[in-house]
């Protein structure tokens, strides 16, 4: 599978509100792992980075978006010769270079501590200088360090200057940062900015999912509510535990009643769209659109070209390896040749013979004992070549001669 191939197909997938569909397909790529050893490192960075970003800015998922965005950082940390050039086709240094650098913005911006934050902007720093906004900005947030300013203010002024923005990346990424304050009991945030917390984020996304069905329908495709249900579901169980708090539990009754009807308005949305089977029909007008059957057969037969090739590249690889290691061997001797082994036998068997011969018939004493001796020694000789034979026999037969 082609770094494009993925990337454009994940895009599709964004551009046409089926997010379900995106989330999968990133994981299932990089689960399968079907890249060429030296691009593998490279290549899960990219994979990941994309499903971080599809969860940040297009379904809501903060949690999930900073656990990738992570395994990004951690990845090019550990082996920093991958923003060096692995080849001219492509050249991944610049592409890692960006992404790595991205990655560390969004956890600047999805950061639960102030360590957080000031270790995101040092990395950040150390591939490239940081600007003079960007160094203000840290030199106010340290400022409110030394005077005891809580990190959940920070985290639910930038979610709230998201929520300003009426559009539909806005949505999921607000929802994304007050989802920060619902998940991280670390955050420590007060009553008000919890309620505050659950209400934006139960807004924002009921306002993502019925803007995405909203698209469907401007597009004339049915709505497949499992690309949203399970948007709905993690909603639902961010906001559940608020109701064993006694300041948060009103306002989290509240908003689990209008998720929960979001919720059985997906289900109505999806046994609608499978009984018509609606999976397969492309939507007027649109040139670039995927139906999940075809999609998912294309996907098989990228991801077992890769297996394919990533084996046979392994096996030839670990044959390399192997003969390097091992010393070259001599060639096994024929059987059957004037001077092999089978040759010699007859030979001292004919010689073993005639020394027999006169130790039993021989004219005097003294060359009967002569014929005797070199009659024992032939015939061991002779065992010895037997055996000698044998052992040939063997190495031939492992080595598939």
């Amino acid at each position: 599978m082609s770094h494009e191939y993925f990337v454009q197909t994940v895009q599709t997938l964004c551009k046409h509100r089926r997010y379900l569909e995106a989330v999968s397909f990133c994981e299932e790529t990089i689960a399968a792992n079907c890249w060429p050893q030296l691009l593998a490192a490279p290549s899960e960075v990219i994979c990941r980075y994309i499903l971080a970003d599809v969860c940040y800015y297009y379904t809501g998922d903060g949690q999930k978006a900073r656990e990738n965005f992570m395994k990004v950082v951690d990845i090019v940390n550990t082996d920093k010769a991958m923003t060096e050039s692995v080849g001219e086709d492509p050249p991944f240094k610049k592409i890692v270079e960006d992404i790595y650098l991205a990655s560390n913005v969004a956890l600047e911006q999805l950061s639960i501590s102030y360590e957080e934050y000031f270790l995101s902007l040092e990395r950040e720093n150390e591939v490239r200088p940081l600007s003079n906004r960007l160094r203000k900005n840290m030199e106010v947030i340290r400022n409110d360090e030394r005077h005891g300013v809580a990190w959940a203010l920070h985290v639910a002024q930038a979610a709230g200057l998201e929520s300003r923005e009426p559009s539909q990346r806005d949505d999921a990424s607000a929802a994304s940062k007050w989802s920060l304050l619902l998940l991280f009991p670390e955050l420590k945030a007060p009553c008000d900015t919890l309620n505050t917390a659950i209400d934006k984020y139960t807004y924002h996304i009921s306002n993502l999912i019925g803007n995405s069905t909203i698209y469907c329908m401007k597009i004339r495709h049915p709505v497949n509510g499992e690309n949203y249900l399970f948007i709905a579901e993690k909603a639902i169980k961010t906001v559940r535990p608020f109701l064993e708090g006694v300041g948060t539990r009103d306002k989290a009754r509240e908003s689990l009643d209008k998720l929960s009807k979001v919720k059985l308005m997906l289900e109505d949305r999806k046994r609608a769209f499978e009984s018509k089977g609606y999976h397969t029909v492309a939507p007027a007008g649109i040139k670039d659109f995927i139906p999940p059957g075809p999609l998912r057969d294309e996907f098989e037969r990228h991801l077992l070209d890769g297996i394919q090739r990533r084996q046979e590249e392994d096996f030839e690889e670990e044959q390399r390896r192997k003969a390097e290691a091992t010393p070259p061997q001599p060639p096994l001797p024929p059987l059957i040749h004037p001077f092999g082994p089978a040759g010699c036998l007859v030979v001292f068997l004919l010689a073993t013979a005639i020394c027999g011969y006169y130790g039993v018939t021989g004219g005097t004493k003294w060359l009967k004992w002569v014929a005797i001796v070199l009659t024992v020694v032939l015939a061991l000789i002779d065992t010895l070549i037997v055996l000698a034979i044998c052992h040939i026999r063997k190495k031939r037969k492992e080595a598939g001669l």
